[in-house]
C-alpha cells in the first residue's frame, strides 16, 4: 500500500509537471502570436502611411504642375 501511494505521488507530480509544461507552452504560443500580430499591424500601418505620403506627394506635384502650366 505504501509503495502504491508512492507511485500515486510520482504520478501526481509527473502530471503536475506535464500540466505546468503545457501552461508554459500555451503562454509561449500566445506571446508569439501577439508579437506576430503586433508586428504585422505595424507593417500595415507603416505601409498605409507610406501610401498616403506617396499619394499626398503626387497630389502636391500635380497641383504645382497644374498651377505652373
Amino acid at each position: 500500500m505504501i509503495f502504491w501511494r508512492k507511485k500515486l505521488v510520482v504520478v501526481v507530480i509527473a502530471t503536475s509537471a506535464a500540466a505546468a509544461a503545457a501552461v508554459v507552452v500555451v503562454v509561449v504560443v500566445v506571446v508569439v502570436v501577439v508579437v506576430v500580430v503586433v508586428v504585422v499591424a505595424l507593417v500595415v500601418v507603416i505601409a498605409a502611411a507610406a501610401a498616403v505620403a506617396v499619394v499626398g506627394l503626387a497630389v502636391v506635384v500635380a497641383v504645382f504642375i497644374i498651377a505652373f502650366i
